[in-house]
């Protein structure tokens, strides 16, 4: 089993054996003032079991959603498919973590074999209640 680390909006994950992080070092504001927020990978994950820990330390709560995607099919999809559930899903979800607030860390495992995989926050945005994910927290990645 790897050990990987994740980092969202200063919430910071870790998996395992290779040690592959997922940090969201830019979380904050950009020049124009306009807020981050966003999935980013240190190391890409590989194929495998994974354990991932996630450590909270942004101001809000935060969650992770691991995805597993359809063909052909993107994250942003299940971002839009999940508020008006038209269609088939573009994805399943496959493990996480819900939301949880600063300063407190948490683990899941997951089983990664090859194919498209996404990370998304659902989590309401404590200034204007819009989720997360259409401030745009999502990330997509590939399993070789």
């Amino acid at each position: 089993m790897r050990f990987a680390v994740l980092a969202i909006a200063g919430l910071s994950m870790y998996a395992s054996a290779e040690g592959a992080t997922i940090k969201k070092a830019q979380y904050g504001k950009m020049p124009g003032g306009e807020a981050i927020y966003a999935f980013t990978l240190s190391k890409p994950l590989v194929a495998g079991k994974q354990l991932i820990k996630v450590e909270n330390g942004a101001a809000q709560p935060h969650e992770v959603v691991l995805v597993q995607l359809a063909p052909g099919k993107t994250i942003e999809d299940v971002g839009k498919w999940v508020f008006d559930m038209k269609g088939p899903p573009p994805g399943k979800p496959i493990g996480g973590i819900p939301a949880f607030v600063k300063g407190k860390d948490s683990f899941f495992e997951a089983d990664l074999t090859p194919g498209e995989y996404g990370m998304i926050c659902f989590v309401p945005d404590a200034k204007d209640g819009k989720p997360h994910v259409q401030h745009g927290m999502t990330t997509q990645f590939k399993i070789g």
